[in-house]
Order: C-alpha cells, then sequence, then structure tokens
C-alpha cells in the first residue's frame, strides 16, 4: 500500500488522496456524507474505523474515553481495543514525504500504520462507522 504512494508520487502532486483497499466493500446509511467530510479535509488524514470481534485479524486503533486517538497498531497478538482499521483511507498531500520515509517492517514490509502514525502525531482524524456498516 505504502508502495502505491511512491508510484503515484508525481500524479498526486499537491492533490489530497484516497486508498482504498481492494477487498473491501463499504455501505450504510449517510456514508456517502462520511466520505465528502473526508474528502474536504484540507490538512492532515482521515481513516475510517469499525468495532470488530476479531480485532487481532487488523489494524487496530486504540481510544481514550473521550475518543481520542492513542495508537494505531499492525495486527498485534493482543489487540488493545476492538476498533479495527478499515483499509478506506483519506490523505493530504504530505502522504508521499512520509511515505518515503517508511522503512520495512519486522515483517519485511512498508506498513501504511507507519504512515497513519507519522499522522496521528500531528492531524489524523479516525472516522467511526457505527451500527449499518460494513
Amino acid at each position: 500500500m505504502v508502495q502505491a504512494f511512491l508510484i503515484g508520487e508525481e500524479f498526486i502532486g499537491q492533490d489530497n488522496v484516497c486508498l482504498i483497499l481492494g477487498d473491501n466493500i463499504y455501505y450504510g446509511q449517510r456514508f456517502g456524507k462520511k466520505l465528502e467530510a473526508a474528502s474536504n479535509r484540507e490538512y492532515g488524514a482521515t481513516v475510517f474505523s469499525y468495532h470488530v470481534i476479531d480485532p487481532e485479524c487488523f489494524d487496530f486503533v486504540e481510544f481514550d474515553s473521550s475518543r481520542k486517538v492513542l495508537s494505531i497498531e499492525e495486527k498485534p497478538l493482543k489487540s488493545k481495543s476492538p476498533y479495527a482499521v478499515t483499509g478506506l483511507y483519506f490523505y493530504n498531500n504530505r502522504v508521499v514525504k512520509f511515505a518515503k520515509q517508511v522503512k520495512p517492517s519486522s515483517r519485511g514490509e512498508l506498513e501504511i500504520t507507519t504512515i497513519n502514525n507519522a499522522y496521528l502525531e500531528d492531524s489524523l482524524n479516525v472516522e467511526l462507522l457505527g451500527r449499518g456498516f460494513a
């Protein structure tokens, strides 16, 4: 996934960008409005999250009691949260800069979580998808 931003650097230019993983289907009431709001953000990033029963199979988002994002982790052995990152990401054009800084993980992969954590330090918005979304 990180490679998409490196390959597409010239195409992205000064524009914002959306990345959607190909193995997901999204639907839900007012979903178009959520996408529009994420697309219209001028700064930072928006990732979407959903409550799941098996968070160890996903990247997850950990929140504090006021729903402030504490961490995002890549497929942990034991999750600290039931909120999975769904694979729908909106980034401003700084994503290319962040992608260039990503180093291979212990699994030898360039992880999108590294980019999300770079935005977490600055301007990450996590949009929770509630009941009725999938």
